[in-house]
């Protein structure tokens, strides 16, 4: 009987540069979502957007050329499940989050947003924590058709 020999499995670890190794094209969707994912992160701070914000939220999210879709998929899968906390904390966050700890967090995210029930339970908090988000939804999508006018 013939030993199945298995491929090991590329390391999606930290390289000691500090790039992720494997997939080079996994490195490159990183590196796109990054502005993305800080983008993101301002509709869970504890604090008022002004038009300013909402105004350099939209260029980014028209720079990265996806669908307002995939923008909120982007959301609800990798951000939502690192930062809802900060939703529902009288204290919340207001300041701005660590950049190089919201890349690795939502980067974990990422790599498992796929999974069925990583995916179930997400839909579950958003069920309940999109009303929180929904009025920056609103405002990014009216001005992105404005945009493309």
């Amino acid at each position: 009987m013939k030993a199945d020999k298995k491929k090991p499995k590329e390391s999606l670890g930290k390289s000691p540069d500090g790039s992720w190794a494997g997939d080079k094209s996994l490195n490159v969707v990183l590196e796109q979502r990054l502005p993305i994912w800080q983008s993101i992160s301002e509709f869970y701070l504890d604090t008022e957007l002004q038009p300013h914000d909402y105004n350099s939220i939209t260029r980014t999210f028209l720079d990265s050329d996806l669908s307002l879709n995939e923008l909120k998929a982007i959301d609800r899968y990798e951000v939502l499940p690192v930062l809802k906390a900060n939703l529902i904390n009288t204290l919340g966050e207001w300041r701005g989050f660590d950049e190089t700890w919201l890349s690795e967090e939502c980067t974990k995210r990422y790599l498992k947003r796929n999974n069925r029930w990583f995916r179930w339970k997400i839909q579950f908090y958003d069920y309940f924590l999109f009303s929180m988000r929904k009025d920056h939804w609103a405002e990014i999508e009216n001005r992105m058709k404005d945009a493309s006018n």
